[in-house]
């Protein structure tokens, strides 16, 4: 699983990269771990490009269930990397193949909230997840909303001086705590 803010980062990396490649007319359809390569630096690149048309490629976890109509390819690319980022930060997928698999009637499974399964995941994060996989009242129309909301969660979490209040405050407790007893002696 990854940390937080490598996480949320490489995810922004990912949709500003969907975004361009939306804006060209053209779309992913196929975005699975695999696709996503990470340099030394941290950079992140979507690779293995597919044909929409192409029915040899196995259905996979990643892929949306049956249930789901998703017929505009652009929200089909932004559940497929909710899909993936959900895995890389729970460690899970968050629909089983058997989800998947089922008639198209299928009411969409409920997935467990990744702030559930991993703590350290900010409770933003978690909510853009579930807007990704139409886990939400409102689901992403464009990559153009996800690339706001992740730019959002970077900002605050790069903020050192949101910490600052914390420390000072629990610096302020712990003098309290030292000096009091050897006050209340004189």
């Amino acid at each position: 699983m990854y940390p937080g803010f490598k996480l949320y980062s490489a995810m922004l990396q990912a949709a500003n990269g969907l975004e361009a490649l939306h804006e060209t007319g053209s779309t992913h359809v196929r975005i699975n771990p695999n696709a996503l390569l990470v340099d030394d630096e941290g950079r992140l690149k979507i690779a293995a490009f597919f044909d929409p048309g192409d029915q040899t490629q196995p259905q996979s976890d990643i892929d949306p269930p049956t249930g789901l109509p998703i017929s505009d390819p652009v929200q089909h690319d932004i559940f497929s990397l909710g899909a993936c980022f959900y895995r890389f930060g729970t460690g899970r997928s968050p629909f089983h193949a058997q989800a998947c698999q089922g008639p198209a009637a299928t009411p969409l499974p409920r997935v467990l909230s990744a702030k559930e399964l991993n703590p350290g995941i900010c409770r933003s994060f978690s909510d853009i997840l579930a807007r990704c996989l139409f886990q939400a009242q409102t689901a992403y129309n464009g990559c153009g909303e996800l690339v706001e909301d992740l730019k959002k969660i970077l900002q605050t979490r790069a903020t050192p001086s949101r910490m600052r209040p914390r420390i000072f405050s629990l610096f302020i407790d712990g003098m309290l705590f030292f000096f009091c007893p050897l006050i209340l002696q004189l």
